[in-house]
């Protein structure tokens, strides 16, 4: 099985401000908890034993939290990312020391009720070389903030495109991977975006699915909000209390009208 994983965390957040300006955006709350404590409690259910947390803005803060929080569960190294060049630039770092199947969370992702097994279970055992978290979305304003799967059959993917401009399908990627090391010769071969002007982690996925590697997508996610905004941050809270309340309810006092 996979032991290690990485998670990205070294964005500086200026379109969460003014709530980034004090609190690096892995440690807002979502319910009373920091984002990445979800996200290093979601590794530990999946028995990852070595976890490579890349940061820069107000790591001085980060990284003291996760020492305390989780470092008797868990080997947590610190990687500083001195130029933040995009999600891409960030994992390439990490070239040179993971030379085996890892997961990749996004630091700016909240999610719950996540089995992360069918991701793990395709590059360990069914020759896989990447695979990715999705979820049917209802809006494509929802989409094109992330990116769209667009799929073959089964479970695999076609074509992955960041940001879509226009709405090519409803199925959003949530910016939690499984990965072959080839990823990063897959980085190293991908041009720059001329629209993002960085090597997109996304388009390295496409790199990938143009040498035929092959790449998965399933939907064992329950909840996905990706945090850009401060009202990214409210809504994050909003859905993640009000789908606790209604499983403590057993689903009789809450109704949405």
């Amino acid at each position: 099985m996979i032991k290690e994983a990485v998670i990205l965390a070294a964005g500086a957040g200026k379109r969460m401000q003014p709530l980034s300006l004090s609190t690096p955006k892995a440690l807002l709350p979502i319910a009373g908890k920091p984002n990445l404590s979800y996200q290093i409690e979601t590794l530990l259910d999946h028995k990852i034993e070595t976890i490579y947390l890349v940061i820069d803005h107000k790591d001085h803060q980060i990284e003291p939290y996760v020492t305390s929080e989780f470092g008797k569960y868990v080997e947590i190294k610190i990687i500083k990312q001195k130029e933040n060049k995009g999600a891409a630039e960030a994992l390439l770092l990490l070239k040179d020391i993971i030379h085996n199947p890892f997961v990749l969370f996004l630091g700016d992702i909240f999610f719950s009720g996540c089995n992360l097994e069918p991701l793990i279970k395709d590059v360990v055992y069914k020759n896989y070389d990447c695979s990715l978290m999705a979820i049917d979305d209802e809006s494509f304003d929802s989409v094109k903030k992330n990116f769209v799967v667009i799929p073959k059959a089964n479970n695999d993917v076609a074509y992955v495109i960041e940001k879509p401009l226009q709405n090519i399908g409803l199925i959003k990627g949530c910016g939690l991977y499984t990965f072959m090391p080839n990823i990063f010769k897959a980085i190293s071969n991908t041009n720059i975006s001329e629209r993002f002007e960085e090597i997109g982690l996304t388009d390295a996925i496409q790199t990938l699915i143009d040498s035929n590697s092959n790449v998965s997508f399933h939907k064992t996610i329950d909840l996905e909000v990706n945090l850009t905004t401060p009202d990214d941050l409210v809504w994050a809270n909003q859905k993640f209390c009000f789908s606790n309340q209604i499983i403590t309810n057993d689903h009789t006092e809450l109704s949405i009208s």
